[in-house]
């Protein structure tokens, strides 16, 4: 009987025992024998050019499109405070090459002031990845007869 002690004591050894983590650690080195590698990249659109738009009270933004893969997420900023008074998307599923709009109207300002377009390219897919720049181009919302959106800041 005296064995008896020892194996419920070695019993209980192994129990509390088979709680404790266990680690392995292991490196998976990658590399590449022939053939180039590069980095993907969002390339920004070109600064846009500020029209107004016939018989309304509108502006319109064109650029041209950077990549078929690309959307634009743009802000209306008020110049004075940089608070952001309206924002959107524009551009997904244009061709390469094909001109990109984006219409701002007096409705979406608000207030007769001066603003910001502030445009950032980004892949449609996943926003998250955007151009390293943006364009900003100065509007102003003002009262001449009828109130309406006009390019420049004055």
């Amino acid at each position: 009987m005296r064995r008896a002690p020892l194996v419920v004591g070695l019993a209980l050894a192994v129990i509390v025992s088979a709680g404790t983590a266990a680690y392995a650690f292991f490196t998976d080195n990658a590399f590449m024998s022939t053939g180039t590698s590069t980095t993907g990249t969002i390339s920004a659109q070109s600064a846009p050019t500020c029209s107004t738009v016939f018989l309304t009270n509108n502006i319109r933004l064109t650029w041209t499109q950077v990549n078929v893969r690309y959307d634009y997420a743009w802000e209306l900023r008020n110049a004075s405070t940089s608070a952001v008074v309206a924002s959107g998307s524009v551009g997904s599923g244009v061709a390469a090459g094909q001109p990109v709009t984006l219409d701002i109207t007096p409705a979406q300002a608000g207030s007769n002031a001066v603003f910001n377009v502030v445009i950032r390219a980004r892949l449609a897919s996943n926003t998250a990845w955007v151009a390293s720049t943006t364009t900003s181009t100065p509007v102003r919302r003002q009262t001449v007869l009828v109130t309406g959106m006009y390019c420049g800041a004055s």
